[in-house]
């Protein structure tokens, strides 16, 4: 099985002798792809769980996760944030190339507060509210 954190370390080796030739390129997201860039990194699902998202999860990814990853472990970062570019701006950014396509206008980029663009943490707006208001703008 090949690693999601191999890619993303763009450790190709294992991958490469798997495929029986070498893989060419920069690992670099072209242009006309970076639309659904986000991170480019791992290991921040803590910031984005819950304790009942573990309660639930846990006993279905036991099976993957004691195999492919046996050090593992469920611990959640005790002050969670997810910094707003990664979470509501994205979904935004998405939203606002979906109705340009459309040619329909785009919400949020003058309107948005200060407040607004900080991260979201556990006090914080929740992303389902903030897409639900996203999504729910006109072009009134």
């Amino acid at each position: 099985m090949y690693k999601y954190e191999d890619l993303v370390d763009q450790r190709f080796g294992g991958l490469e002798k798997y495929l029986g030739f070498k893989l060419e390129g920069n690992g670099t997201v072209p242009p006309e792809m970076q639309r659904v860039a986000r991170t480019k990194g791992y290991d921040n699902w803590r910031d984005w769980f819950v304790a009942t998202d573990i309660h639930f999860l846990c006993p279905l990814l036991r099976p993957f996760l004691e195999r492919y990853y046996p050090d593992a472990d469920w611990e959640l970062n005790i002050s969670p944030t997810i910094p707003a570019k990664y979470a509501s701006k994205y979904v935004e950014r998405m939203v606002n190339d979906r109705r340009t396509s459309m040619g329909i206008c785009v919400i949020g980029r003058e309107s948005r507060s200060e407040a607004s663009m900080q991260p979201i943490s556990a006090g914080g707006i929740g992303l389902r509210d903030e897409t639900s208001r996203l999504l729910r703008m006109t072009n009134d």
